[in-house]
């Protein structure tokens, strides 16, 4: 009997090792879309904050926070330009990459009070997109502390429609609220919102290589 076990440890090892050796591993290539661009500024906050210029940055800081996670990170824009919806979802296609995220903020007219911070998702067959984004939106939550507005079905969004892969859209506040964009301009505050993506994404498919493997 101990003869047994002591052949079945090192085969329980080996099988663990190649497991974690692949699991440690699994790195992505994800685009990051900074919404609006150029001629097409967005909302603007009370400030006088173009939400172009929010997206950016806050696609920067997630690129970057990403890319120490050794993730592979491909953005839409750099600069002050604009693509239309198709040339960002057909540029994701196109790339082949594993995740698409498309980062906004929200306004609404008239009713400053108003703040918080949405997934939009794009409704599958397969619930892939719902479940990351209330993955996603429950680590943003997390780290800012910020209103849940909810992870909501978007099946009129073109740019999420379009693509071939998971996909989400969030909405990282409302800039018509004075507290929310003060916060939103806040360079600590966006750093906050990409540890909260960054966070998310590798939860999510660190659980989804497990079911694989179990499968």
């Amino acid at each position: 009997m101990k003869r047994k076990i002591l052949y079945i440890i090192p085969i329980i090892l080996i099988v663990s090792c190649i497991f974690l050796l692949f699991y440690d591993n699994k790195k992505l290539t994800i685009m990051i879309d900074p919404g609006h661009g150029d001629q097409d500024p967005g909302t603007i906050s009370i400030h006088g904050t173009y939400e172009k210029d929010i997206n950016l940055s806050l696609a920067k800081k997630t690129a970057e926070t990403l890319a120490k996670q050794g993730h592979t990170i491909i953005l839409t824009r750099h600069e002050d330009t604009t693509m239309s919806l198709k040339e960002r979802y057909q540029l994701a296609n196109e790339k082949q990459v594993d995740l698409f995220i498309s980062v906004h903020a929200n306004a609404i007219e008239n009713k400053p009070d108003i703040h918080g911070m949405q997934v939009l998702y794009y409704p599958d067959e397969t619930n892939r997109n719902e479940v990351l984004a209330s993955e996603m939106l429950k680590s943003l939550l997390t780290t800012t502390n910020a209103v849940d507005k909810g992870a909501i079905a978007r099946p009129d969004l073109a740019v999420l429609r379009g693509t071939r892969m998971p996909s989400l859209l969030i909405e990282s506040g409302f800039l018509t609220n004075a507290q929310e964009a003060t916060r939103l301009e806040d360079p600590n505050y966006q750093q906050k919102i990409a540890d909260g993506v960054a966070q998310a994404v590798q939860h999510y498919f660190d659980e989804e290589l497990i079911v694989k493997n179990q499968k």
